[in-house]
């Protein structure tokens, strides 16, 4: 279900991450306490593949801490969520129903923040109760729901403790586990070599490219201090970044925005896509025509106006630079069309799931008549297709960098006496690969 309030929103792109010279290396400390990288950790599409590989920790779900959290209160049963095919919201019982207490944080989810409840039966068995409304694109911050039950009538949090984590989806989405074709880096993710999944330890992308580590502040960690530089530079860090008190968390944030990251502060002025025939036809001496093709393959054209030095919201010229030397032709790279949001610069507007066309959805519980069409699930979403905008919105584009774009990058300010902004474009080709 596209989410209305997503309107001035601003795109990101992610280039490939090469970590192979980190393969079991000592990245980064936490006191006493030495954390290293996998030794089989590879290619990353980008960096939140990187961060978080898309989803969370087995047990550090949002299910699972729900389900945690509902036993430990004493409830009866247990208790799931998920988003269902109209993509929206709900969290089931299977053997009480229960009400849902009126709170801000209910938004967050799609419910009013009046309350809701008690949750009606539902047909497949136990007691669901499914938001009204879209839920919050970009970082989920917080957000804790309090319900009540017969059994126990006091109320009690769901989830009953802090995360910060980079969306809704990625909280849904169990690494290892879910098993589709965004499940490929379990075991290989920064948040897996960090410290233990009890401390709430989170890793994140923030809508302005940074890179954010956060935990709980009850589990007492000490901050993150680099032992390898090059990973420090790479994820936006200088080395003297402290974490800072956040509600129930603890936030250290990088600098700098991560180098093979550009999250521009303004809205893309253009993103189409297009096809590439790739056809050669040649008249023969008979008038009739002979023609030879590889295509048609799909593409993406983007033009984007990013900051300069003098007069802007944020200064990308450097960065820029360095962001060139990931992008490279050829490789892959991920268009976020939803990043950033100039109606929430805090917590942005990011979707991390895939873009799919509405001529792709898929039956789900059945087929027709019995089922019900949908373009969406925890992998994909076709809110792009589901209106109308300047601004493309939806789920991330998976790209390559086309061949017939140009090899070359110049700082160029279109003439302009004061460096304010340039206008960079890129060609993309579609990447069947992945």
């Amino acid at each position: 279900m596209p989410n209305p309030d997503i309107i001035r929103n601003t795109l990101a792109l992610g280039a490939e991450v090469d970590a192979r010279a980190f393969a079991s290396v000592n990245v980064f400390d936490r006191g006493v306490a030495n954390y290293s990288l996998s030794a089989s950790v590879g290619l990353f599409w980008d960096v939140p593949a990187m961060c978080h590989g898309y989803g969370s920790t087995l047990t550090d779900d949002l299910a699972s801490l729900m389900a945690t959290a509902w036993t430990a209160a004493g409830a009866l049963g247990g208790v799931t969520c998920g988003i269902d095919e109209a993509d929206l919201f709900y969290i089931h019982s299977d053997t009480e129903t229960f009400t849902l207490w009126a709170l801000t944080a209910n938004a967050v989810f799609g419910f009013s923040t009046a309350g809701a409840g008690p949750a009606p039966a539902h047909p497949s068995g136990g007691w669901r109760l499914t938001a009204t409304s879209p839920w919050q694109r970009g970082i989920v911050d917080q957000p804790v729901l309090v319900v009540d039950t017969a059994t126990v009538p006091g109320g009690f949090g769901l989830p009953g403790t802090n995360r910060r984590v980079q969306c809704l989806p990625v909280w849904l989405r169990k690494r290892g586990v879910i098993a589709d074709s965004d499940d490929v880096f379990s075991g290989l993710t920064i948040e897996d070599a960090d410290a233990a999944v009890a401390n709430g330890v989170r890793w994140l992308v923030l809508p302005d490219g940074r890179v954010e580590a956060s935990w709980l502040s009850a589990a007492g960690l000490a901050d993150v201090t680099w032992v390898d530089e090059t990973m420090m530079v790479l994820l936006g860090f200088v080395g003297d970044e402290a974490s800072t008190l956040n509600v129930g968390c603890r936030v250290q944030v990088g600098t700098n925005p991560a180098a093979p990251f550009l999250a521009p502060s303004r809205m893309a002025s253009w993103l189409r896509s297009r096809v590439d025939e790739d056809v050669s036809v040649a008249r023969m001496a008979d008038g009739s025509h002979t023609s030879s093709h590889q295509g048609p393959y799909d593409g993406w054209t983007l033009r984007q106006r990013v900051d300069g030095r003098v007069g802007s919201t944020e200064d990308l010229q450097a960065h820029l630079r360095r962001f060139w030397a990931y992008a490279l032709p050829g490789r892959p790279m991920t268009i976020y069309p939803q990043w950033g949001d100039l109606d929430s610069l805090t917590l942005g507007s990011m979707d991390t799931r895939r873009h799919r066309d509405l001529a792709d959805a898929q039956w789900v519980g059945g087929g027709p008549g019995t089922g019900t069409l949908t373009p969406y699930d925890l992998l994909v979403t076709g809110e792009a297709d589901a209106r109308a905008v300047n601004a493309r919105v939806g789920g991330r584009l998976l790209v390559v960098r086309g061949a017939k774009d140009s090899n070359e990058k110049r700082e160029d300010y279109g003439g302009r006496q004061l460096d304010q902004f340039q206008d960079v474009e890129l060609s993309f080709d579609a990447d069947p690969s992945r």
